[in-house]
């Protein structure tokens, strides 16, 4: 996406995940899925660094969960002049226990196990009142398992359904306080974020505000939408565009 958009002239400012990517942490508080303080403070130094310029968002997966969160929170504060959340989620509750979480997730469980219960980051973890072994052990087997082994008791929430209503934009009426465009790309086929828990807003059943828009595929599976019968020649062409 950066490739194809600063094609376009724009300029693009990508946030590494505090802790991810090989960087070490400044404080005793590792990436977790409900924190958009990080995201504001990056939105505000941008704000002032180009004074006047139109900034749009763009999230993935985790990062259009918590773009979309975002949004919601900050409400009449949001600098962004638009948002778009690519194969996001408005209702991790909702989204708990589905396909996923006996097929993909196990693989990424792994990876996180050994991204923060392993090196330095478990000494942090420990210190904050996880118990490592029960995280990394055979019983922690999908992210819920691992977000209410890790996340939920070192930053205090009560659970992990507690967890995910501060991390995802329909609940806490945040969906409410969205003052700019944001728009939600999803398809039908999405393995892991099931398309029927935007089921929802698109019905009517949950009042939004008029600046709330969904995109709904058919098909394009968990950030995917590939083009053509040589797909690898048009990598990602359709959410780009």
């Amino acid at each position: 996406f950066v490739s194809a958009a600063t094609a376009r002239g724009w300029t693009c400012v990508v946030l590494n995940a505090r802790g991810l990517g090989g960087t070490e942490l400044s404080s005793a508080y590792p990436f977790h899925g409900a924190r958009t303080s990080d995201l504001c403070a990056l939105v505000d130094l941008v704000a002032e660094a180009a004074p006047g310029v139109e900034l749009v968002g763009v999230g993935y997966s985790m990062g259009a969960i918590i773009l979309a969160n975002y949004v919601g929170v900050s409400g009449t504060h949001c600098k962004l002049s638009a948002a778009v959340a690519i194969s996001g989620c408005m209702d991790a509750v909702a989204n708990k226990g589905g396909y996923s979480s006996r097929s993909l997730e196990p693989f990424l469980t792994y990876e996180l196990k050994q991204n923060f219960c392993t090196g330095p980051r478990s000494t942090l973890l420990a210190k904050g009142g996880v118990d490592l072994s029960a995280a990394i052990g055979p019983r922690v087997g999908c992210i819920m398992e691992f977000d209410a082994a890790t996340v939920v008791p070192f930053n205090g929430f009560d659970d992990v359904d507690d967890y995910y209503r501060h991390m995802t934009l329909g609940h806490l009426g945040k969906e409410r306080r969205v003052t700019v465009p944001l728009l939600h790309l999803h398809a039908c086929d999405d393995p892991i974020i099931d398309c029927d828990t935007f089921a929802p807003y698109l019905s009517g059943g949950v009042p939004l505000p008029p600046n709330l828009y969904f995109l709904i595929t058919r098909h394009g599976g968990h950030v995917g939408w590939s083009e053509g019968w040589m797909p690898w020649r048009k990598r990602w062409a359709f959410q780009n565009r």
